[in-house]
């Protein structure tokens, strides 16, 4: 959408590539190298779909070579001139453990001193069935080539403890917002679904021990 007062908007269409099915879009707050970039989480661009497409006999979509989809649900990468047209899709992270269910953008990247932070959320499988636990992981990509990777914890730096985290059949934790003061990163999450929630901590320390992975 388009607007110059949030009263009245223009609609100027939908971004996301075709059959895609598309979750958690978010934009990188500047251009890189001349070009908008945007983080984003296809569900139907990774091989358990692609499977399953196999099983129905339609016809698949990729923007790659199937042999080279992530197993799940993962964050790819996409690029634009215009904010309209988005081309050359490329698999940004995925999930690299066997009890992963996805993982997805949440927050905007965050620019710092020490590249782009990328603060995602990370849904695993549990025992009971249809039920997910959410959680709240980092990544450091280089500033001006984001597609290289510096770091990645390999645990979150969030998971759901409090009450009304565990709300629902799923345990839900969701990053969606940030900001920062001084050393001090503010992210704002989502509970259950339900409540909007506020954690903080040592943006310094979070980028030393990226660095450090």
């Amino acid at each position: 959408l388009k607007t110059k007062d949030f009263k009245n908007f223009e609609n100027l269409g939908v971004i996301s590539p075709g059959h895609s099915d598309n979750k958690d879009i978010v934009l990188f707050p500047r251009k890189i190298n001349g070009r908008y970039a945007m983080l984003h989480r296809p569900n139907h661009w990774h091989k358990t779909w692609c499977d399953h497409l196999n099983a129905t006999g339609q016809g698949p979509s990729w923007p790659c070579e199937v042999d080279n989809l992530p197993q799940n649900p993962s964050i790819w990468i996409g690029w634009s001139e215009d904010l309209k047209n988005w081309t050359e899709h490329q698999i940004f992270l995925q999930s690299s453990h066997p009890g992963d269910s996805k993982i997805g953008p949440g927050l905007p990247p965050i620019e710092t001193s020490e590249g782009w932070l990328v603060i995602y959320h990370h849904v695993e499988f549990t025992e009971t069935k249809d039920s997910f636990s959410y959680s709240i992981r980092a990544a450091l990509f280089d500033i001006d080539d984001p597609t290289r990777l510096i770091g990645k914890l390999p645990h979150h730096i969030l998971a759901p403890e409090m009450d009304y985290e565990k709300e629902k059949s799923s345990s839900i934790v969701f990053p969606t917002g940030s900001f920062v003061i001084n050393d001090t990163l503010h992210v704002y999450y989502g509970a259950s679904d339900k409540y909007v929630c506020l954690a903080t901590g040592s943006l310094s320390q979070l980028l030393g021990e990226l660095k450090n992975s």
